[in-house]
């Protein structure tokens, strides 16, 4: 009988250390898949909810190429980001479409998978074009097709009426896990 419970004790307790080791490796795996959409060595920083915010809160673009020539070895891409939110209709479908604005190596940090027709390049940044690169849903709620390289949108920036022209369709891909936490997507 002290033989059978002994055996039993030593198969609970090596049973007890498998499940522990398993379910923690798991949770490395989950945590991994999450950072994994986030991007490598990335920071942010940003000015706050300040109630008395002044134009010395803000980052410049000479604020950003101090920092580009003191840290210029280790920054692989800095870009001040601000979003917007437009309407957008074409053909009777709507959307609100959130953008980014984004500088020329943002896939050095960021992976995005092109469908169709590349991503915002330096040269576009250099000339000012006005040029959008669309998610895939985005594209397929306006247009109901994917490859819409070479079509407009006329969205509206800070009170004014632009004509942006489409190079690119993208594919956004997250973890289930990180598009359970954020919630449904935004085009």
């Amino acid at each position: 009988m002290r033989s059978l419970l002994t055996m039993l004790g030593i198969i609970i307790g090596i049973s007890s250390v498998i499940a522990i080791v398993s379910i923690g490796d798991s949770m490395k795996g989950v945590m991994d898949d999450i950072f994994k959409d986030i991007g490598k060595n990335r920071a942010m920083m940003y000015v706050g909810q300040i109630d008395d915010i002044r134009s010395t809160d803000y980052f410049y673009m000479d604020d950003l190429e101090i920092l580009k020539e003191r840290f210029g070895d280790k920054i692989t891409y800095i870009c001040p980001e601000e979003s917007i939110k437009s309407d957008v209709t074409i053909n009777n479908n709507s959307i609100k479409l959130s953008m980014s604005c984004i500088d020329g190596n943002y896939q050095e940090v960021l992976k995005v998978k092109m469908l169709y027709g590349r991503m915002i390049n330096k040269s576009d940044i250099d000339r000012k074009s006005k040029s959008i690169a669309l998610e895939q849903n985005a594209a397929n709620k306006l247009f109901g097709k994917e490859n819409v390289v070479g079509k407009t949108i006329r969205v509206k920036i800070n009170d004014n009426t632009e004509d942006l022209l489409i190079i690119g369709v993208y594919k956004k891909e997250q973890s289930p896990v990180l598009s359970l936490l954020q919630g449904p997507s935004n085009y």
